[in-house]
């Protein structure tokens, strides 16, 4: 069975809630669970920041004292490693 892969820069509170349908629920939920768990802490904060806070980079860039190209780039990088687990799923 090929699962259809899933676009990570649209992953935000609302993918979640679409259906009430709990086992597609709880099939999303582990596969953003999956893809969350190869990222390295820093990532995570940058993803969450960026899709659960819905901050700019640059307000993460001012709040977590970084460069906001650095941002850019960090969050490329974490969609590049989810997307590769979700689309392998």
């Amino acid at each position: 069975q090929h699962k259809e892969s899933v676009d990570v820069d649209a992953v935000s509170p609302e993918v979640l809630s679409y259906t009430d349908d709990e086992d597609v629920l709880d099939e999303q939920g582990a596969m953003v669970r999956k893809a969350l768990e190869t990222l390295t802490e820093e990532e995570r904060e940058l993803v969450y920041l960026k899709y659960w806070e819905e901050l700019s980079n640059k307000e993460i860039a001012a709040r977590l004292d970084l460069n906001p190209s650095t941002v850019s780039t960090q969050l490329w990088r974490a969609n590049q490693k989810m997307k590769k687990v979700v689309s392998l799923e």
